[in-house]
């Protein structure tokens, strides 16, 4: 039976008791004990849903093809990653490039740096330090997230290719910036466009990182299932978030370079929490698991 709009009159119900998430757990628990699982039903549930924490290592490892949808083949694939890292970090070592008593994001990101065949320059160039910067602010957030060092590395790897898939779509990711905030509040959009400030905000930081250098919380990691399951689109929808969240001293500054000065400070602490509810609510309301063109913005 459904009501409607489609849904449910199960669904409706788990809702008026606050059961909700119990029914999405079910789901979820049917969908991996699929033989082989079924990745693209995985990744449209983690589009829609939040993962419980308990199942979000092991859905993004399948997902991000760290270990493949066949469950026999799971011991044999972990086992080979397991050795891959360990050839890395050895090999690194030898070089001189890390030792033990390194932080472990400083080692991870060497050995990412390794795997893409970036360490072969005398001097590293400035695009892949910045690469570098970037994966070392994933694997911090990542440490509070999961345990397993194999896993860390494979998993912030991974993630970071996604990344690389939004960097590489970053103008049309802009407009929709601009078009949603000023669907959300076309005050702090005019007063934007007006000062130029669209020009100077930092978007490429933003995308790069997935907000993990501005946003350096476990509290992301509701947006960032959305990353892994390939959409771009929940970015722009916390960078509108971080606007609409600042919009009064940003209402403030009276200049692009004052708007500039003010997002390249350390986001407080206080701001996470309220700023990861506001984009999940703006998906919510606007999402999408793919990246249409970018509307006009007016």
């Amino acid at each position: 039976m459904a009501d409607k709009d489609g849904r449910n009159f199960r669904t409706l119900y788990y809702d008026t008791l606050g059961l909700r998430n119990v029914e999405q757990r079910k789901a979820l628990e049917i969908l991996l004990k699929d033989d082989p699982i079924d990745v693209k039903r995985i990744s449209t549930f983690s589009t829609r849903f939040s993962l419980p924490a308990i199942y979000r290592t092991h859905v993004w490892k399948v997902i991000l093809g760290v270990i493949p949808p066949y469950r026999d083949a799971h011991q044999f694939v972990i086992q080979q990653r397991r050795e891959h890292v360990n050839d890395l970090k050895h090999a690194l070592i030898v070089m001189r490039k890390i030792s033990d008593e390194d932080e472990l994001s400083l080692q991870l990101s060497m050995m990412y740096l390794l795997e893409e065949g970036a360490l072969r320059f005398v001097n590293l160039p400035k695009k892949l330090e910045r690469k570098a910067e970037a994966m070392r602010a994933v694997v911090q957030v990542f440490m509070d997230m999961f345990d397993d060092e194999v896993d860390l590395y494979w998993l912030s790897v991974k993630f970071m290719k996604c990344l690389d898939q939004s960097a590489a779509q970053l103008d049309k990711l802009a407009k929709l910036i601009q078009y949603y905030l000023q669907t959300e509040d076309l005050q702090l959009y005019k007063h934007l466009f007006n000062i130029e400030a669209f020009e100077i905000i930092p978007l490429k930081r933003w995308f790069e990182s997935g907000f993990a250098e501005d946003i350096p919380d476990s509290c992301m990691e509701r947006i960032w299932d959305k990353v892994v399951c390939g959409s771009s689109k929940i970015l722009v929808f916390v960078a509108v978030s971080l606007l609409l969240v600042f919009r009064h001293p940003l209402l403030m500054e009276k200049s692009a370079q004052g708007v500039n000065t003010f997002l390249s400070k350390p986001v407080p602490e206080d701001s996470f929490v309220r700023m990861v509810s506001k984009a999940m609510e703006l998906w919510d309301k606007h999402g999408a698991t793919v990246i249409s063109d970018a509307p006009t913005v007016h």
